[in-house]
């Protein structure tokens, strides 16, 4: 199943959140890849292309932009995503049904 640019695929083990399971999903693609060695995570598209757009967006000068990039050492990575909820205060089972049996 195709959801945005990526094709996702589902784990079977999930978070849950309030009753509810979500389960996590995996992605690939290509991401821009700094001098540094950090990648940019919103650079994240399908196609190489399309990752080096979503960076450099002026389309007149792009080919000269990226090539000045990649001189300086910036890279298009091919890249897997895990895409998940986050989970900032997780609460215990036996937590949860402590304050639920207080009220």
């Amino acid at each position: 199943m195709a959801t945005g640019c990526f094709q996702w695929q589902h784990e079977s083990s999930a978070l849950p959140i309030d009753n509810l399971s979500v389960p996590h999903a995996f992605g690939q693609g290509y991401a821009l890849c700094s001098p540094a060695r950090v990648l940019l995570p919103n650079s994240v598209r399908p196609t190489q292309a399309e990752a080096i757009a979503s960076v450099f967006t002026d389309t007149e000068k792009r080919d000269e932009h990226w090539n000045a990039a990649q001189a300086q050492g910036m890279t298009c990575q091919f890249v897997y995503a895990r895409i998940f909820l986050p989970q900032f205060f997780p609460v215990a089972a036996s937590e949860t049904q402590e304050t639920a049996g207080a009220a």
